[in-house]
């Protein structure tokens, strides 16, 4: 339609506060019907009107090198963090109706490992456990693999107690997140300069340490707001709070400022923002809150309890906790019932079922010429560990299984070298890259 150069209407109804970047809000204008927004996703049932209440929880995607999350009560764009996936509280229908996003099912998943007390866990108590545990710097850096190839798969913790200790600090990282801008100013810092009157900002930039080029050079212990405001003695360590890559201050240095599109010369000026809203010493007032934030974000990340899993564990760590002979794996049959299983008790279920359907199939596809399955090859990750190896080996050996396991990029190239003829040749040769992830 713009290349016909059709007019369309403008609804300011549609006018909404989003979240462009961490800690970086602009006007988005967002239209179900894709003529101004390409791909506008489902934000509608999150955010129906600027007046809708939620929280979502945005989390970096598939393919990320870091791992970062970070909760919002606004739309957020798919860069915000690297192509971001969300995970709102509520859902609205189209009558804007609101809906728990929250499952009765996933709710009972995480009240049924602590008995009576885990009955007074809800929903949202759920929703903030959630983002504590996302906080962890020990799950971040044990499902790290995982994280970089999948969507988070959240673990039940070992004690009601220190589901408590998470679900209370991911409430008051949420309310430090949400509510950025209406956190105190850090006050351990040196404003010099002549502040009044002078907020405008067209770009803040880091101090410069002598002698050194690059990022190298960069004393992020001084801002240079503008030529009249300069802020001294800034914690360094507020730049381990990190969000999609960069510190969250690094995201206000960069986007606080006046910018200029070059094809269309349309000005972004970030000063109008606290402009609009009877504040002009906002640009000023957003770092040192900010700061504020990530100083608060580290204390809490740092008081989080050491992360035990529930010996109840979930098929979300079966691969990872296979080898481990005190785990217990919750198995829900098709009536609904739970049950827990040893891990080579849970691998002859798995191994059964599976092989009992391929028996059928053979029967259904060939009558009695079918057979029976007595020998198999089982495909497992490159690094798997040795003791998980052989939890499966005996498991097969009990079911009676003649079994071999294969590393699944080998079972890739042989399979490659069975369907192409040119790889009969002497001297050929297979690369095989395994991008994991459900192979």
């Amino acid at each position: 339609k713009f290349k016909q150069l059709q007019k369309q209407s403008v609804d300011s109804q549609k006018e909404l506060c989003s979240l462009y970047r961490p800690f970086f809000k602009q006007v988005l204008y967002y239209d179900k019907n894709p003529i101004f927004i390409e791909r506008p996703s489902r934000w509608n049932e999150v955010f129906p009107n600027e007046a809708s209440k939620n929280l979502v929880i945005s989390v970096t995607g598939v393919g990320n090198k870091d791992f970062s999350c970070l909760v919002s009560h606004n739309v957020a764009d798919l860069q915000c963090l690297f192509n971001g996936q969300n995970f709102p509280r509520f859902i609205y229908s189209d009558d804007e109706e609101k809906f728990d996003a929250i499952t009765d099912t996933a709710l009972k998943h995480f009240q049924l490992p602590y008995g009576d007390e885990g009955s007074s866990i809800n929903k949202d108590d759920l929703f903030y456990y959630i983002y504590g545990v996302l906080h962890s710097p020990e799950y971040r850096e044990k499902y790290a693999n995982n994280l970089s190839k999948e969507l988070p798969r959240i673990p039940r913790v070992a004690s009601f107690e220190q589901f408590c200790a998470f679900k209370d600090a991911g409430r008051k990282l949420a309310n430090l997140h949400v509510n950025y801008e209406k956190q105190p100013e850090y006050k351990d810092v040196l404003i010099t300069g002549d502040e009044s009157g002078n907020w405008h900002v067209d770009q803040m930039k880091w101090g410069k340490i002598p002698g050194k080029t690059g990022n190298a050079a960069k004393d992020k212990t001084v801002l240079i707001y503008n030529d009249k405001i300069t802020i001294k003695n800034i914690p360094l360590e507020a730049q381990e709070y990190i969000a999609n890559k960069k510190s969250a201050l690094d995201w206000v240095v960069e986007r606080a400022c006046v910018s200029v599109d070059k094809k269309t010369g349309i000005t972004n000026d970030f000063n109008q923002y606290g402009i609009e809203n009877g504040n002009e010493r906002y640009p000023l007032e957003l770092f040192l809150k900010v700061l504020t934030v990530s100083m608060e974000t580290l204390k809490i990340v740092k008081s989080l309890p050491k992360l035990e899993i529930h010996p109840l564990a979930g098929v979300a760590n079966f691969k990872s906790d296979l080898h481990d002979a005190d785990c217990r794996y919750e198995i829900t049959a098709e009536n609904g019932d739970h049950f827990y299983l040893k891990p080579r008790e849970a691998v002859k279920r798995f191994l059964s079922k599976i092989i009992k359907g391929m028996e059928e199939t053979l029967l259904k596809e060939f009558g009695n010429m079918g057979g029976t399955i007595d020998r198999a090859v089982i495909t497992v990750p490159a690094k798997f560990p040795f003791r998980a190896k052989n939890e499966i080996k005996r498991a097969a050996r009990d079911f009676g299984l003649d079994v071999k396991l294969t590393k699944e990029p080998t079972a890739a190239a042989t399979d490659y070298l069975h369907s192409y003829t040119e790889f009969d040749k002497p001297g050929a040769a297979i690369l095989v890259y395994d991008f994991g992830g459900g192979t």
